[in-house]
Parts: structure tokens; C-alpha cells; sequence
């Protein structure tokens, strides 16, 4: 029985020992090389329009197409740090020291969590006249490299391109006679059709008659559209009914966005 014991003792501190010895023996894993917008993976300077990702040399618009979406709660893990992410979302907080993003929208409550903090010190020879026209809201898109935590090095930055569509509909009296002034009245739906908040929103409304000098333009604004909204307006036009080899025509009217702010 002695012995019995004495033999299990010596084979498990020898599969012990194995252990140890093949635990030193494992090579410690290879350091993720480094991503750069201007350094190689030897340390040497990029050639225009490269860049080092990974320890390996791309283009910067397959950079581009590399970018995984993610949000602050991925980045959170810890998984993605070091590649190529995007975020897109709108600015919580614009300041010199860089921006906040958020990075997760709840569409049924309308809202955005989970912000991302967005480091722009590599953001190479952007103007800062350029960075400073964004504002707190605007819906922007980063593409960079995943930091620690819910943090992103940007490589570029964009504004997520608005969106609007509109009809219009023309209203005429219930009879159109000629060689009279008369009402007309154009009905215009505006709608945001992008995610990007859009103020002072300045439409101009034509009204115009074949066969008669009828040419009119008036113009309206519209203050502030959030994505999704729809703004209703009415422009009233009085028009001369001109009468030409005995008979008039009606109007047609037309509307286009002549200007709009971010």
C-alpha cells in the first residue's frame, strides 16, 4: 500500500514538472505591430497616399474599405484594439483636445448612448478651420485605429451627407379668368430624409404662366429639420390672368433648395 502511494506521489510530481518545463518552453506571443499614417513597419517614412496598418503596407482607401463599424461597447472589450474601426454617430462634445461621438442609437426611444472618445492628433495636414465647422450634434463618421477602451486615434473625419426630399402642390381658384388678378397658391412638404439635423433651410418657390410675362419667385425658411421630420408650408402668389389669341393658361409651380446649414 506504501509503495502504491509512493508511485502515485512520483508520477504526479512528475506530470507536474512537465507542465512546468513545457510552460517554459512556449514562446511569448509576437507584440501586434503597430498601426501608422506615416511610418513603415521598418520605421521608415510611407510613400503618399500609404499607410501602415497592422504592420502592413495598404492604400489609404483600402484602409477605408477595412473599417469595421463598431461602437463604444465593443471597444469596451478590448478585442478590437489596434484595427481599423469606424464610428458614426453624432458629436457629444467638440474641443480642442479632441471629440466625444456617440456610437449606439436606440431607435425606439429616438436616442444615443455609448460615447466613443475620439483622439484627432493624427489627423496628418487637415486644416483646423475644417475640423471647426463641425458642431455638437452633426452626424459625422470616424474611420481610425481602436485605442484603449472605448477610444479611437481618427485618420479622417466626414459629415454624413443630408438628405431632403419635397413635393409641391398647386392650389388655383375655381375658375381661371382672364384679364383678372387671381390667387395662387403653392402647397410645399419638405422632409429630412438624412440623419443629419438641418437649419435655415431657405427654399425658393417659382410660379410661372405660359403664354403671359408671368415669372415669380418668393422664398421661405424653414428654421430647424431633424431627420425625419416634415415641415408644411404655403407660398401665395397673385398673378394678372394675360390673355392671348383668346384664352389663358394656369400656372405650374416649382420649388429647390437654394441654401442650408449644418
Amino acid at each position: 500500500m506504501r509503495r502504491t502511494r509512493k508511485l502515485v506521489l512520483i508520477l504526479a510530481s512528475f506530470a507536474l514538472l512537465t507542465v512546468h518545463v513545457a510552460a517554459a518552453d512556449k514562446p511569448a506571443p509576437k507584440p501586434r505591430p503597430e498601426s501608422s499614417m506615416t511610418a513603415g513597419p521598418d520605421g521608415g517614412e510611407l510613400a503618399p497616399g500609404k499607410v501602415n496598418l497592422l504592420g502592413k503596407v495598404t492604400s489609404f482607401e483600402q484602409f477605408l474599405k477595412t473599417c469595421r463599424e463598431s461602437n463604444g461597447r465593443s471597444l469596451e472589450a478590448g478585442a478590437l484594439a489596434g484595427r481599423a474601426v469606424k464610428i458614426v454617430g453624432p458629436l457629444k462634445s467638440v474641443d480642442e483636445s479632441g471629440w466625444t461621438v456617440f456610437s449606439k442609437e436606440d431607435k425606439k426611444k429616438g436616442t444615443w448612448d455609448q460615447p466613443v472618445s475620439i483622439n484627432l492628433t493624427e489627423m496628418g495636414d487637415i486644416e483646423d478651420a475644417e475640423l471647426n465647422g463641425f458642431r455638437v450634434g452633426n452626424m459625422v463618421c470616424v474611420y481610425g485605429i481602436a485605442g484603449e477602451g472605448a477610444s479611437v486615434r481618427a485618420w479622417r473625419v466626414e459629415l454624413l451627407p443630408p438628405g431632403l426630399a419635397w413635393q409641391t402642390a398647386l392650389r388655383t381658384p375655381q375658375a381661371i379668368v382672364a384679364g383678372q388678378s387671381q390667387t395662387f397658391s403653392v402647397d410645399c412638404a419638405v422632409k429630412n430624409t438624412g440623419r443629419q439635423t438641418l437649419r435655415n433651410i431657405e427654399f425658393g418657390v417659382r410660379l410661372m404662366q405660359v403664354e403671359s410675362p408671368n415669372n415669380k419667385v418668393q422664398t421661405y425658411t424653414i428654421e430647424t429639420l431633424a431627420p425625419g421630420q416634415t415641415a408644411n408650408f404655403t407660398i401665395d402668389f397673385e398673378l394678372f390672368n394675360y390673355q392671348y389669341i383668346g384664352k389663358t393658361s394656369v400656372p405650374s409651380g416649382q420649388a429647390t433648395v437654394l441654401s442650408y446649414e449644418l
